[in-house]
């Protein structure tokens, strides 16, 4: 069985929970509240992020095993550096997608609500471009 650990801010929905335990993943792992901080505040002005990504790669080797998950949704270069260590050590890197459902809703002052629900389709495996 798998692990899985979560990169990104927010929790899983049982939707997600459900599917990643069809895929034999057995086990969650959430990042501890100050990455999870960290991740959720990347700095805009840091040029480079290989610095400040140290501390999730650190988390992730000693979390981890090959072939557990690691589901990693946040800032694109983050995100770009940890799938990069990914699949450069064994592990899955994974991400939700979703299905966006509009719903436009006319008020009674003729005004419009635009109410738009995300549902959890799959998790799907990041993966490299070969020619």
């Amino acid at each position: 069985m798998a692990n899985v650990l979560i990169l990104f801010s927010h929790k899983l929905t049982e939707e997600q929970e459900k599917d990643l335990k069809n895929q034999g993943v057995d086990s969650f792992i959430f990042m501890p509240e100050n990455l999870k901080n960290l991740w959720g505040n990347v700095p805009p002005e840091l040029k480079s992020l290989k610095d400040f990504s140290k501390n999730f790669i650190d988390w992730i080797k000693e979390n981890s095993k090959e072939g557990d998950y690691l589901i990693i949704q946040g800032d694109y270069g983050l995100t770009n550096i940890l799938v990069d260590f990914s699949f450069k050590n064994g592990l899955i890197p994974i991400y939700s997608t979703t299905e966006r459902i509009h719903q436009d809703i006319k008020l009674p002052d003729g005004s419009v609500k635009i109410v738009k629900t995300f549902k959890h389709k799959i998790f799907r495996r990041y993966e490299k471009w070969e020619d």
